[in-house]
C-alpha cells in the first residue's frame, strides 16, 4: 500500500515533476507507477544535492500532514 498522500496519482506526478526540474534528472513518466533508483554521484555536481533534498522534505512534509 502507498503511503498517503501519494497515494494518489496527482501528488506522484508532482513529484515526478519536482525531481525532474533537478538538473540531470529525467525520470520517465511510467516512474510513478514503480520504485525507481537514483545515482548518488549524480547528486555531486552543482546544487543538485540541495535540490534533491528540498524534494525530499517537500515528501516528508506531505507525509506529515497526512498523519
Amino acid at each position: 500500500m502507498r503511503s498517503v498522500p501519494f497515494k494518489q496519482e496527482t501528488k506522484r506526478v508532482e513529484l515526478l515533476t519536482r525531481l525532474n526540474q533537478i538538473e540531470g534528472m529525467n525520470f520517465a513518466a511510467d516512474v510513478i507507477t514503480r520504485r525507481p533508483s537514483i545515482v548518488m554521484g549524480a547528486l555531486s555536481e552543482g546544487t543538485r544535492l540541495k535540490d534533491f533534498l528540498a524534494v525530499m522534505d517537500w515528501v516528508v512534509n506531505g507525509l506529515k500532514q497526512k498523519n
